[in-house]
């Protein structure tokens, strides 16, 4: 075989190689949104923390009601009702390494509809997104949802510093849900 052959061949099978390694990457390449997706962390219900980048938290209970009772103006009390169903997730968060909050918490169901914490609460003390966390210092509170109720099983919570945040940690812990808990009639966030 001549050198000339030879170089050809060499030639040749690099090509072959580097258009392989090419398609390879290129269909192993994640798309814009997988790119840009946030990084998720999995935890349980009960279970041990999830660990994000800013804060960690863990999910300890759910309970669910018909109607809400809340502060108004100080001392008057207020009962918010819904058609559908009240979530109340109990959980405890910690900052990382600096003071944070958690600004985007959302139940995400079996079908992949995604319900924000609500709104339709003043900022009261028991609530999650009201607090300020601190580095290693564990803080207890809750998570309030109103969603359908046949939309409850599987449910998960969905946590993350805030909505736009891309590349950012997003927790996601599943709360064990087979069907939606037996909803007492009052859920008393003055007193809970």
């Amino acid at each position: 075989m001549s050198a000339l052959l030879r170089s050809r061949a060499a030639s040749i099978l690099g090509f072959i190689i580097a258009a392989a390694l090419l398609l390879a990457m290129r269909m192993t390449t994640p798309n814009y949104d997988g790119r840009v997706a946030p990084i998720v962390e999995r935890g349980r219900i009960g279970g041990d923390y999830a660990i994000g980048r800013r804060f960690a938290a863990r999910a300890e209970r759910v309970e669910a009601a018909q109607r809400i009772r809340v502060a108004r103006l100080g001392a008057t009390l207020e009962e918010r009702d819904t058609s559908g169903v009240w979530i109340i997730v109990h959980a405890s968060a910690m900052a990382m390494r600096e003071p944070t909050t958690i600004g985007a918490a959302s139940l995400r169901t079996r079908d992949g509809r995604r319900y924000a914490q609500t709104a339709r609460l003043p900022s009261v003390a028991p609530l999650m997104s009201t607090r300020e966390l601190q580095p290693a210092i564990a803080d207890s509170g809750v998570f309030v949802f109103e969603l359908p109720a046949d939309a409850v099983a599987g449910a998960t919570l969905v946590l993350a510093a805030n909505r736009i945040d891309p590349l950012d940690s997003e927790l996601q812990i599943d709360l064990g849900l087979t069907a939606a808990p037996a909803a007492r009639d009052v859920y008393d966030l003055v007193r809970p």
